[in-house]
């Protein structure tokens, strides 16, 4: 039994000691920036990134801009005008995805949250005839919040992890500052290169016969992929201009399943 409790802490002291190599990493290189700051102690934190604190770095702060509409809606039959009518009116005028929050039909009310700065009168102006943007009863004003919800921040910061830093070893990190706004942490980068790694927006082109038929301004709103019946390859819905779904359908007039790029 003694032999046995020997032979466990013999692998339990190997253990920890691979495992202080494997972060010590001493064969590694010392980081300039580490060395500068922390001198001959550098040395042994050879595996070890540090943050902003340690070695500077760049903080930005990037606010996130939304808002959060209450629709009355006029017409009888409610659910076909808010899903049918509404909500692709505004995705066609404002260039925006329009994500539905709450909707109840018994009183005809919703809220959306609408991915840009808007204004009662431009909401009204696009959805006349459907309904409008709802007033408060007590204050006599429009019921328009500029905030955004806890699932788009959410989904923001995990797409701007995914593009810094995909593979974590840069030590980005992304932190929610209340309702809009995210910390954008980055150690040994200034501000420029920081800003750089964000990127810049794709282009987005979709060929039809070696030609440029529709571009990325042509695309209102894209919704989630999901399998398809092929099962080895995933539909990707999304929603076109009414510009680029009359060119769209002229396009493909008479060439029913002819590829595009």
């Amino acid at each position: 039994m003694s032999v046995f409790r020997e032979r466990r802490i013999v692998l339990l002291l190997l253990a920890v000691f691979l495992s202080v190599m494997l972060v010590w990493s001493p064969w590694g290189t010392i980081d300039s920036r580490t060395e500068g700051t922390l001198g001959w102690p550098a040395q042994y934190a050879r595996g070890l990134h540090f943050g902003v604190d340690i070695i500077g770095g760049s903080r930005i702060i990037l606010a996130l801009e939304a808002s959060h509409v209450t629709f009355e809606i006029t017409q009888d039959n409610v659910e076909n005008t808010w899903w049918g009518e509404i909500i692709p009116r505004l995705e066609d005028n404002l260039y925006t995805s329009v994500n539905t929050i709450s909707f109840e039909p018994a009183t005809g009310m919703a809220v959306a949250e609408i991915g840009r700065p808007i204004t009662e009168n431009l909401i009204n102006a696009i959805i006349e005839g459907l309904g409008n943007v709802a007033v408060d009863n007590q204050t006599g004003k429009p019921m328009i919040e500029k905030r955004i919800s806890e699932a788009t921040r959410d989904e923001v910061i995990s797409i701007l992890r995914a593009r810094v830093d995909p593979a974590g070893l840069r030590g980005a990190q992304f932190r929610a500052l209340g309702a809009n706004l995210i910390l954008y942490e980055i150690p040994g980068l200034l501000p420029g290169e920081a800003e750089t790694l964000l990127g810049k927006p794709g282009r987005l082109e979709i060929f039809f016969e070696n030609e440029v038929l529709l571009r990325g301004e042509d695309i209102v709103s894209v919704n989630a992929p999901y399998p398809s019946e092929k099962k080895s390859t995933a539909d990707l819905p999304f929603r076109l201009t009414e510009d680029g779904a009359e060119r769209f359908a002229v396009a493909i007039e008479g060439k029913p399943h002819y590829p595009t790029g």
